[in-house]
């Protein structure tokens, strides 16, 4: 918890997006449950802006002594020998005063804007139909991907302590902190992450209390009903099988790697895995995966199925997976079912072949 509280500190916004590229390698390896045993720069054009800048445009719509050369009447009077008129008809003067382009650039061009044209650069740049912000430079996607790959590991981190954030300050608070305009000082930010730090321990132990408790009566109720199952087997393990389909080919080892197609459900029937899913077989290393595997696995041969009911203390014990996409998560204390399918054995000189006809869909 103390590294998530250091992780959500503004000053290392950066450090931690450029860790995020690491977790998320751990994310990846969580994702299959079963394999684990365990803009400044573009602010620039202001100038042009400040090339229509009031002041000069001001000033030359400013000399209403234009104006006053044109009201004084005794112009006018002037005027009336033709000769004069002719000076004056080229009324260009007139021209320069009256197309008040002078006063239209200046009306426009308030010097008040400044502060708006710093936040709406960013509204320049938006794509006017999703307001998406426009990425065309490699500058700007660097820029881009550090902000996002902060944005995922802080959502992920959230989502697995169940914080749910305000969305709005929390923006806001990274973009004022980035532009040194915090409304919090570091002592303040501190002494609030420490309060909220605290907080989040004793929500997430009370959760974990809660789960533990939940999970491990609903999984010792299922696998009471599951062993009164036709062909049903229980190991002195304390593993659950039932074998669907023996399998014509050889039996694997603890020390082989597998190829097999597999479906992972919670006891209510929540899908939290599948290799069905991802369209693509997973290969494993029967050493390197749950107790429950490596010991099921072997039971049959190569182009078998066998259904599994794991105990917690076969599968992930008190940890926690949070979910991948629309699957469910994996919560403390949890009794895992598995149907799987063993493909082939992945041996080096490929003395097991995978069988030819490969599964398509998943077991009913």
């Amino acid at each position: 918890m103390k590294s998530f509280i250091k992780m959500t500190l503004i000053s290392s916004a950066i450090v931690l997006a450029l860790a995020g590229c690491d977790d998320k390698k751990t994310t990846e390896e969580n994702k299959t449950p079963a394999t684990t045993t365990t803009n400044a720069t573009e602010t620039a054009p202001a100038p042009a802006e400040n090339k229509a800048e009031p002041a000069q445009a001001e000033n030359k719509a400013e000399p209403t002594p234009a104006e006053n050369k044109a009201e004084p009447t005794p112009a006018e009077n002037k005027a009336e020998p033709a000769p004069a008129e002719n000076k004056a008809e080229p009324a260009p003067a007139e021209n320069k005063a009256e197309p008040a382009p002078a006063e239209n650039k200046a009306e426009p061009a308030k010097t008040d804007d400044k502060a708006e044209n710093t936040v709406s650069t960013s509204t320049e740049k938006a794509d006017s139909l999703n307001n998406k912000i426009k990425i065309t430079t490699e500058a700007q996607k660097e820029s881009y991907a550090l902000g996002s790959s902060f944005a995922n590991y802080l959502k992920s981190n959230l989502e697995q302590n169940e914080v749910k954030a305000d969305q709005e300050y929390l923006i806001s608070g990274f973009n004022e902190t980035m532009k040194g305009d915090s409304q919090l000082n570091q002592e303040e930010v501190n002494t609030i992450l420490e309060a909220f730090g605290k907080r989040i321990q004793e929500e997430s132990q009370a959760r974990f209390e809660k789960q533990k408790t939940e999970n491990t009566a609903a999984g010792e109720k299922f696998r009471e009903a599951f062993a009164k199952e036709p062909g049903v087997i229980k190991t002195k393990s304390g593993l659950l099988y039932k074998v669907i389909q023996k399998g014509t080919g050889a039996h694997p080892t603890a020390k082989d790697t597998v190829i097999v197609h597999y479906v992972g459900t919670l006891t209510d029937g929540r899908k939290f895995d599948s290799s069905y899913d991802r369209n693509e077989p997973a290969t494993f290393p029967l050493d390197g995966v749950i107790k429950g595997w490596t010991e099921g696995i072997q039971l049959i041969g190569v182009g078998g199925r066998i259904k599994l009911v794991v105990p917690p203390e076969l599968a992930y014990e008190d940890k926690s997976f949070p979910s991948q996409g629309d699957n469910a998560n994996i919560t403390p204390a949890s009794t895992l079912v598995f149907e799987v399918e063993l493909l082939g054995i992945d041996k080096d000189n490929n003395e097991e072949a995978i069988p030819t006809a490969r599964p398509v869909q998943a077991p009913n």
